[in-house]
This record gives structure tokens, sequence and C-alpha cells, in this order.
């Protein structure tokens, strides 16, 4: 009697299986972290905005002479 030969289904179907798996998983991993780097940017973006617009206010108020204004002359010495 000849030996039995295993079948290759069941190799192929989880090589597959395990291929899609891993794809998957990267899939997930890479779109947190893009997730995470655009959170990090908007915030940036945001923190970027505010300094902008306090900087802004203040060279607003030295021009206006606003007491506590940086270099205006309200300024206490």
């Amino acid at each position: 009697m000849a030996p039995v030969r295993a079948s290759r289904g069941p190799w192929l179907v989880l090589g597959v299986v395990s291929t899609l798996a891993v794809t998957a998983i990267g899939y997930v991993h890479y779109d947190q972290q893009k997730q995470r780097t655009d959170m990090r940017r908007l915030i940036f973006e945001e923190k970027e905005r505010e300094r902008e617009e306090q900087a802004r206010a203040g060279s607003q108020r030295a021009r206006e002479g606003a007491p506590g204004a940086k270099d205006g002359p309200g300024r206490s010495l």
C-alpha cells in the first residue's frame, strides 16, 4: 500500500488566512498611527494659531498704549 500523501489544501487556506490577518493588523496599526499623527498636527496648529493671536493682541495693545502692554506708554518701571 502506498503512503498517504497529505493534501495541500489546509496549508494553503492557513497561509491565506494568516496573510490576511497580518495585513489587517498592519493596516489597523497604520491607521491608528495616522490618526495619532493627525491629532498631534491639529493640536500643534491650534497652539500655533493661539500664539499668533496672542502676539497680535499684544502688539495691538502696545500700539494703543494700553497699560500692561509690552513697551507701551502705560508700562511701569
